[in-house]
């Protein structure tokens, strides 16, 4: 071979690698959220035998608008975690106990949801999440819960609103309404139970909806009890004050103190 032939082969094997340095990048194309089976009472588990540093996992659900959704994730670090409960649109707000790695979530609207599980940490781990849905009706603007127990409570004419009270359902215990003053309330479909987690005795939350049809007072009192039992183990009472739409009573302002 001439010199300028091993000069030309040099000159086209510089070219053929500049070539490949300057070519873009192919990402791999990231895989699709494994899907979570539920069974028929609303439970489901996924796992992983190892998580990578910096790595997430996702793992999708289809709900129903309404359905909450409470996760527990058992890890061999402290530092996995959800760190997103995610719509087609964006992450949603999660609550629960982040600390305890319980978490909670709910579905806006119908459609396919994605859980996202992050290794923070710097060594790779594997974990087991446990998720339970359990159907409810969609959130209203207002909940009462039992810092309301004893308060009379405003609420406008048309617009419902939900009484929310923990219960330990595990052990048989469940709310129950005494009455229902029904010339201006009345009940909003039944009554749905909310698991609080996935675990053998986890809290349940009972969910009641309710919609003034008329102005006036009312007061909606509940019991606690154990199916055969004769005590409530706890009783609950509020007092609603509902008025037409326009006469709701004017924001007193506040007065700094003196």
């Amino acid at each position: 071979m001439s010199r300028l032939s091993r000069f030309a082969s040099c000159v086209l094997v510089l070219l053929c690698a500049t070539a490949l340095l300057s070519a873009p990048t192919l990402l791999r194309a990231q895989d699709a959220p494994a899907p979570i089976a539920l069974d028929e009472a609303g439970f489901g588990v996924a796992q992983r035998d190892a998580l990578d540093p910096s790595a997430q996992a996702e793992f999708a659900l289809d709900l129903k608008a309404g359905d909450r959704v409470a996760m527990d994730l058992q890890g061999e670090s402290d530092a996995l975690q959800v760190t997103a409960f995610r719509a087609p649109y964006g992450d949603l707000v999660m609550e629960g106990a982040p600390e305890a790695f319980t978490y909670l979530a709910w579905a806006p609207e119908d459609g396919a949801y994605t859980i996202v599980v992050e290794n923070t940490g710097d060594a790779a781990a594997g974990f087991v999440l446990r998720v339970v849905v359990s159907p409810a009706p969609l959130p209203t603007k207002k909940i009462l819960t039992a810092d309301a127990a004893g308060q009379t409570i405003p609420v406008t004419v048309g617009d419902p609103f939900q009484v929310a009270l923990d219960t330990n359902g595990g052990d048989g215990y469940a709310w129950t309404l005494d009455t229902l003053d029904e010339s201006n309330l009345e009940a909003v479909g039944d009554s749905a139970t909310v698991l609080l987690g996935t675990m053998p005795g986890a809290r349940s939350e009972q969910l009641f909806t309710f919609q003034a049809i008329a102005p006036g007072t009312a007061t909606l009192d509940f019991t606690n009890t154990r199916a055969g039992g004769a005590t409530p183990a706890e009783t609950y009472s509020v007092t609603i004050e509902a008025t037409a739409a326009g006469d709701e009573p004017a924001p007193q302002p506040l007065t700094p103190d003196a």
